[in-house]
């Protein structure tokens, strides 16, 4: 016996939100009237804002360089991601799933193409790696970090990777970064994106943050320095080369009193930030 389909109602109704939220405010289907909304549709459109500001950002702090399509895209990929804070009071209990999947990198909660504070400095950094190679990001360090106080360093990664569908790991190209190291003391362990979740090439971007209130030496001549390394799977990268960006950047506690951005800007434009190896 056939029983025809039931026909769908010309009428969508749509539920009441609360007055105050949770979501974002948008034009409701009530006229004159406003509403909240939530979902992956609301971020998209938020972060593809940010992304468009971050474009001309890229384009102005790299003019007159030639840079690939990749580098810029990497480069708005790793300043969003570098603007992005942990749930670092988020547990998942009872759960064998890495936070990372549910929640990703976080909160975007700041806007680099807004710039940023005198005590903080972020440097942008764009290069090329093959199967096996490495570069080193060189950040130079600024004068009054001999004082106990907290001192954060950021660094994120980003890079387009060729695939293999035919491959379990998919990814040609898994790169990531060591920690920082030069003249600021050793550092514990970081908050941000597991680093073997990168190495493991789960991922084209990394993200770690690390605290310290160690005193020590700086200024000019000082330096902290981040390798980037490349490794090929799922079948390798046959000779060819990955666009990276890596974002580094330096921020001191405001009670030190310490201008890190025009230290920190005057002595990169008189060094270079990427040496090959």
């Amino acid at each position: 016996m056939f029983v025809p389909a039931a026909q769908p109602s010309s009428v969508i109704n749509f539920g009441t939100a609360p007055a105050r939220g949770p979501g974002v405010k948008v034009a409701s289907t009530t006229i004159g009237r406003e509403t909240y909304t939530v979902g992956t549709s609301v971020a998209t459109a938020l972060v593809t804002r940010r992304a468009a500001a971050l474009y001309d950002l890229v384009e102005q702090v790299t003019d007159g360089a030639a840079i690939t399509r990749r580098q810029r895209a990497a480069a708005i990929k790793a300043l969003l991601v570098h603007g992005t804070d942990s749930f670092r009071e988020l547990a998942a209990p009872n759960t064998h799933i890495p936070l990372e999947r549910m929640v990703g990198n976080g909160l975007v909660v700041r806007n680099l193409a807004e710039g940023c504070a005198t005590n903080e400095a972020v440097l942008l950094f764009l290069g090329q790696l093959g199967a096996g190679q490495e570069q080193e990001l060189t950040v130079p360090l600024p004068d009054g970090l001999s004082v106990l106080e907290t001192k954060r360093i950021d660094a994120s990664l980003a890079w387009l990777s060729p695939i293999n569908w035919r491959h379990r790991q998919y990814r040609r190209a898994a790169l990531s970064f060591t920690k920082p190291a030069g003249a600021i003391p050793a550092l514990k362990t970081p908050v941000g994106l597991p680093i073997d979740t990168a190495k493991a090439g789960a991922a084209t971007v990394q993200h770690l943050s690390w605290e310290t209130r160690s005193a020590f030496g700086s200024g000019r001549g000082s330096s902290i320095t981040v390798k980037v390394k490349c490794l090929e799977q799922a079948g390798g990268l046959d000779g060819s080369t990955i666009d990276y960006a890596a974002v580094v950047s330096l921020w001191v506690a405001p009670s030190v009193g310490v201008d890190v951005y025009t230290q920190v800007r005057d002595q990169v434009q008189s060094r270079v930030g990427i040496r090959s190896n």
